[in-house]
C-alpha cells in the first residue's frame, strides 16, 4: 500500500496538476506531473472514471493497482513531483481480464 505521505489529498491539487502539469498518455496509463523542487517528497494521485466502471468496487481495486506500482517505484522517482495517474479504459478491459 502507499503510504498516505505521498497521496494527493485535495481537490485543488489534483485540478492544478491536471492544468498546469505536462501530460504524457500511453496504452496502459496516462500522467499529468509537475516538478516543485528537491525538497518535498513526490505524491501522486490516482483517478479512475465512472465511465469505466459503475462500480465503486472496480474503480477502487484498479486504484489499488496503479498505488502498488507506484510504490514500486518509489525509489527511481525521486523527490518532488506531484503527479495524478489516469486509467484509460483499454488497460482497465486488459486488468479486469486478468486473475
Amino acid at each position: 500500500m502507499l503510504p498516505h505521505r505521498y497521496s494527493l489529498a485535495q481537490e485543488r491539487e489534483f485540478a492544478r496538476v491536471k492544468k498546469e502539469g505536462k501530460t504524457l498518455q500511453s496504452e496502459s496509463f496516462g500522467a499529468s506531473f509537475i516538478y516543485e523542487g528537491e525538497n518535498i517528497p513526490s505524491r501522486f494521485g490516482f483517478i479512475v472514471s465512472n465511465k469505466i466502471s459503475k462500480l465503486a468496487v472496480e474503480r477502487n481495486r484498479i486504484k489499488r493497482a496503479m498505488k502498488e506500482g507506484v510504490r514500486r517505484a518509489l525509489g527511481e522517482i525521486g523527490f518532488g513531483f506531484l503527479a495524478v495517474f489516469f486509467a484509460p479504459l483499454l488497460s482497465i478491459v486488459l486488468f479486469l481480464l486478468l486473475p
